[in-house]
């Protein structure tokens, strides 16, 4: 394991976001240190939660990729720890983080022009719950893909049947859907809020497939020039599912309201909502379905649903 440092001993980051660098104050914001992982640091910050990554990471919303694959924990971080946000710099106890020459990585779908509406969607989704059934985990949200509408496929039914999770969540579930097929915005808040916090993980399945759902909803809006529209409804869905999680989840939710994904999301629904080769649709979601234990998997099964709607 390696932590390459610069001259000045500040570790290089390799990417930032660029809705991170842009938001950085020229005086720079303070922050302290909410949680240490092996593979992530959580600051708190006056810009919400900002994350910082190893190498072997993807990008995130509001999160900077850095070069090293050195456990966190083994640099001395710990929850509660002064940290600093600066335009060129991040700090965090003994870590100095040189932003300086990052790559500047836009990670929102609203940027994505040249997304379409393909006649193939039907069949693009069929790839996408095929991918699901033979790569995803069953514990979280993946049996509704394969249970809830009529017409499902059956090919992975067994071996997805419904959990205590599902069972709890499907009214709740079909609330949500009705409510946003009928355009009704105070339920659609109150349907989105009775969801969230459900399952298992740091961040819940049922926080997951709605961050899914939100990224495809505003990919299907920007395809079809309806993308402020859209994301008035994803903002009401994000905000009252957030107070009803835990702070690391509500982040999730709150940046994927506004459109802002993680790379490998990114790239599964802008394959999604595109003429290109099925295989790199099939490619981008195999990587996001590695996430967690069952993140990735209710991540895309939210983006299944969300493509509908």
């Amino acid at each position: 394991m390696m932590c390459r440092e610069t001259d000045e001993g500040a570790v290089p980051a390799l990417e930032v976001c660029h809705s991170l660098r842009r938001s950085i104050p020229a005086g720079g914001c303070p922050a302290t240190v909410h949680s240490v992982f092996d593979r992530a640091v959580n600051l708190v910050t006056p810009l919400g939660l900002v994350t910082l990554l190893p190498k072997c990471r993807p990008l995130y919303p509001f999160s900077v990729r850095i070069d090293t694959d050195i456990p966190f924990p083994a640099l001395g971080l710990r929850p509660d720890m002064s940290a600093m946000l600066l335009p060129g710099e991040a700090s965090a106890g003994m870590l100095h983080v040189d932003l300086t020459n990052a790559l500047d990585t836009d990670l929102s779908v609203l940027e994505r022009k040249e997304l379409i509406v393909p006649p193939d969607l039907s069949d693009r989704l069929e790839r996408l719950a095929g991918v699901i059934g033979e790569e995803g985990k069953p514990e979280g949200m993946a049996p509704l893909v394969f249970h809830l509408e009529e017409g499902s496929s059956a090919d992975y039914a067994e071996r997805f049947p419904h959990n205590h999770y599902t069972a709890f969540l499907l009214p709740r579930v079909r609330r949500l859907f009705d409510a946003l097929h009928t355009g009704q915005i105070v339920e659609i808040s109150a349907a989105a809020g009775a969801m969230a916090g459900c399952g298992p993980g740091l961040t819940p399945s049922s926080d997951d497939f709605l961050c899914g759902m939100m990224a495809a909803m505003l990919a299907r809006g920007g395809a079809r020039g309806r993308v402020l529209r859209t994301m008035d409804i994803t903002q009401r869905m994000g905000c009252a599912a957030r107070v009803k999680t835990n702070v690391i989840s509500g982040s999730f939710l709150i940046r994927s309201s506004q459109g802002l994904l993680s790379a490998d999301v990114l790239d599964t629904v802008g394959q999604l909502f595109s003429n290109g080769p099925t295989q790199s649709l099939e490619s981008a979601a195999s990587r996001v379905i590695t996430f967690g234990e069952t993140s990735g998997t209710d991540i895309l099964s939210g983006i299944y649903f969300g493509a509908k709607i």
